[in-house]
């Protein structure tokens, strides 16, 4: 979707419970403190605990980085699911057995739902499948040295990874390593072990003085079993992703650019 057709979809049901609202005044169906009520029912519900809830559970399975501080609580699979099972009830329950009028109720059902279906949706989407992301960061801000981060679903993932640079080779055991010199860096090789990872992305880019993202030019091969994919970073935003089973995996960034410069 364009940006203004992401921007109508996300403020649709504001705009839906605005238009109701002013409907229910001007045909006298309804007080001001009861619109306020009915509002405040259908949008709180969404954006209070289930829009959160959703938005928690995706980002904590597919995360690009790990936070310095995380309350593991917050995304436990009960607690999550209890927020969002109690805003989805106050949804059907006003709909059901609260609320007389049939405006009222039709359309907090009818949001009931919605959120029902937006669930199965994200579901066959896989927006929660779990995902492994190796993210090679130069940042032109700073004058320390590029970062290698490996994490998986929202933790950091240890791995071996080899630094090659002309006629040298290292050898680490880490989720996060440093790189003094990217442009003396002819590959670099991360042996991703098995997990519940149900994707992997590769994000090999630079951050500008202005603060935006680029892609490197980098190539990077991506093996899992006896599936191997091949992408030119450069063509695709410096981000790859691909579909796994839960399998080790190798990663192979090289830079088709160094090499020529040898």
């Amino acid at each position: 979707m364009s940006e203004g057709g992401r921007f109508l979809l996300s403020a649709s049901p504001v705009l839906l419970v605005f238009m109701l609202a002013q409907w229910l005044l001007l045909t006298k169906a309804a007080s001001f403190a009861g619109v306020l009520g009915f509002g405040g029912v259908i949008v709180n519900s969404l954006t209070a605990g289930i829009f959160p809830v959703l938005l928690l559970v995706a980002s904590r399975r597919k995360g690009d980085y790990v936070p310095a501080v995380v309350y593991r609580l917050l995304g436990h699979p009960v607690v999550a699911f209890g927020v969002y099972s109690v805003f989805l009830i106050n949804l059907f329950g006003h709909g059901l057995f609260i609320y007389s009028d049939p405006w009222s109720r039709g359309t907090a059902i009818l949001f009931g739902v919605g959120v029902l279906g937006m669930t199965a949706v994200m579901l066959r989407r896989r927006a929660f499948a779990p995902r492994s992301v190796v993210e090679l960061r130069q940042d032109a801000r700073e004058l320390g040295p590029s970062v290698l981060n490996i994490a998986s679903a929202g933790q950091p993932l240890v791995a071996r990874i080899r630094l090659g640079r002309k006629g040298l080779e290292d050898e680490l055991q880490t989720a996060t390593a440093t790189i003094p010199d990217l442009s003396a860096l002819r590959y670099a090789v991360l042996e991703l072990p098995a997990g519940p990872a149900r994707e992997v992305k590769v994000w090999a880019h630079r951050i500008t003085p202005e603060g935006t993202s680029e892609a490197l030019p980098a190539v990077v091969e991506i093996r899992c079993g006896e599936d191997t994919r091949r992408f030119d970073l450069k063509l695709s935003n410096g981000q790859a992703l691909v579909a796994v089973s839960q399998e080790e995996c190798v990663v192979r960034i090289t830079f088709p650019e160094a090499d020529g410069a040898e």
